[in-house]
């Protein structure tokens, strides 16, 4: 046999060798958390960043001091663990990353206005037969509406004049 066909061979033979897939396991942050609704898709409150901060892992956001956040959940905080709530930013530097989901430390953030004082306390996991349902994923609406980019506006305007 030719070179051509050993070669051939190799490779045919290593792409058919399957690949151990390891993981990085994450630990839970919380058990439960608090909502506006039973999907977690209302804003609980605006607040405003008082620091920077750098996503460590995919659950969460990378946040710039000054950013506005819309608080969609806050997670009850256990005995060991931090105090984390879940949001979206409005900013100019995370534009592209603008309608992302994810936790950030609630201690970075001071909430400028209230919009839900009710919460219901749910579960952060909630399994439907051998299915995870995770959260803001079922009935969230991704579309934006032209309303929503004026109020977005306004309250970007009015929240720069302060400074």
């Amino acid at each position: 046999m030719s070179p051509v066909v050993y070669v051939v061979a190799v490779f045919i033979y290593v792409g058919f060798i399957p690949d151990e897939v390891k993981g990085i396991y994450m630990d839970k942050l919380a058990e439960k958390k608090l909502c506006a609704d039973d999907e977690c898709v209302y804003t609980l409150s605006l607040a405003r960043a008082e620091d920077d901060y750098n996503a460590p892992d995919c659950r969460f956001i990378n946040i710039k001091r000054g950013d506005l956040v819309y608080v969609y959940s806050k997670l009850i905080k256990q005995e060991d663990g931090g105090e984390f709530w879940s949001g979206s930013v409005y900013s100019d530097q995370y534009r592209d990353q603008m309608g992302l989901v994810g936790y950030f430390p609630s201690s970075l953030v001071t909430e400028l206005h209230v919009y839900q004082d009710l919460t219901q306390e749910l579960p952060t996991t909630i399994y439907q037969g051998s299915n995870f349902k995770v959260e803001n994923t079922s009935k969230f609406d991704h579309r934006i509406e032209s309303s929503d980019i004026r109020s977005m506006i306004v309250f970007r305007s009015y929240f720069e004049l302060d400074d």
